[in-house]
């Protein structure tokens, strides 16, 4: 009798130290490798969530791409395949996100946190346009500013535009507003996805590549001969989360992964820009030319880019989003 109370007794403690509900299973991915600002800022999450949510959920985490590109992914997260990601702006889902890409909405870092930081100017039109899309915003991720990069072993500096552009085949991504930008800058340009875009430079397809931030330059430098600091846009892309899944979540689910989330990208927002100083030291000290176009070749940049894409986007987004935008932007402009 003794050792079948002892067992029983055993069997309901066993019971009670259990959650009372199963762990809940979800992935987490990117397209990125670890040296990009992603894996630290997923890492950061992962670790705030487990401490903020301990017992309540299990993540499968895939980085490198190996669920598909970006703009797969942000697909998958679309319809849930993908319960959380962080993702660019797919804008051939939905036109409106190109906003994302605008150029000279921020010259600095400080101005960009303004705009598209944490509390800032565009989190309510994103959260709004990606919850058409089925899609919760957690927040954004900052990478960098982006610039123009030349193959190796082309010499041509293109800093005078339009003119130093004829004949140069520029890869920009297949959307609209980089095809807008570069072509109004006189480039011939050929739109590419990312996973295309080294062998292109490898092989001379294109002469040089855009949206271009110090991280890539670096993941590609044995193909680059030159980087052109255009500063033409600032890189973030979104903690994409399923609607659908999230929803399914008990209250206090929702609360702690907010809690995590929101951990993540604060430590984000602090460690790019320590990363953007040293992805240039390392972009210089592997050699490659660094070239920083003077105010009066910015300003001409700049000009293009509110004359031809600003108003692209004013027909999109309607002028009450881009007078918020404008106002919310660099003073330059």
């Amino acid at each position: 009798m003794n050792k079948l109370l002892a067992c029983a007794v055993t069997a309901i403690g066993l019971q009670f130290s259990q959650p009372l509900h199963a762990e809940e299973s979800f992935i987490l991915s990117h397209a990125l490798p670890e040296a990009h600002i992603f894996h630290p800022t997923a890492k950061t999450f992962m670790k705030s969530l487990a401490k903020t949510c301990s017992g309540e959920f299990n993540v499968e985490y895939h980085l490198g791409g190996d669920l598909g590109d970006w703009t797969v992914q942000f697909e998958q997260a679309m319809v849930g395949v993908i319960p959380a990601t962080f993702v660019f702006a797919n804008s051939e889902v939905d036109p409106r996100l190109d906003v994302s890409f605008l150029g000279y909405v921020a010259d600095d870092w400080e101005t960009a946190r303004k705009v598209y930081g944490p509390g800032g100017d565009v989190e309510s039109l994103y959260k709004e346009i990606l919850s058409d899309l089925g899609i919760r915003m957690m927040g954004t991720i900052p990478v960098d500013f982006g610039g123009i990069a030349m193959r190796k072993g082309d010499t041509r500096i293109p800093v005078n535009l339009p003119s130093d552009a004829s004949g140069v085949k520029l890869r920009v991504p297949p959307m609209p507003i980089g095809r807008i930008r570069f072509e109004k800058l006189g480039f011939s340009v050929v739109p590419l996805p990312f996973s295309e875009v080294y062998t292109a430079l490898q092989l001379g397809t294109v002469d040089g590549r855009t949206f271009a931030p110090p991280a890539e330059i670096w993941q590609m430098r044995d193909v680059i001969e030159s980087y052109i600091l255009t500063n033409d846009y600032f890189e973030h892309a979104f903690f994409a989360v399923n609607n659908a899944w999230f929803d399914k979540l008990s209250k206090a689910q929702q609360a702690c992964f907010t809690t995590a989330a929101d951990t993540a990208i604060a430590f984000s927002w602090s460690d790019a820009q320590r990363q953007s100083k040293d992805w240039m030291e390392k972009i210089k000290d592997a050699g490659i030319k660094i070239v920083k176009p003077t105010e009066t070749q910015l300003k001409a940049i700049r000009a293009s880019a509110m004359e031809n894409e600003w108003k692209y986007l004013q027909d999109q987004l309607g002028n009450d989003v881009m007078a918020r935008l404008k106002k919310a932007s660099s003073p330059k402009n």
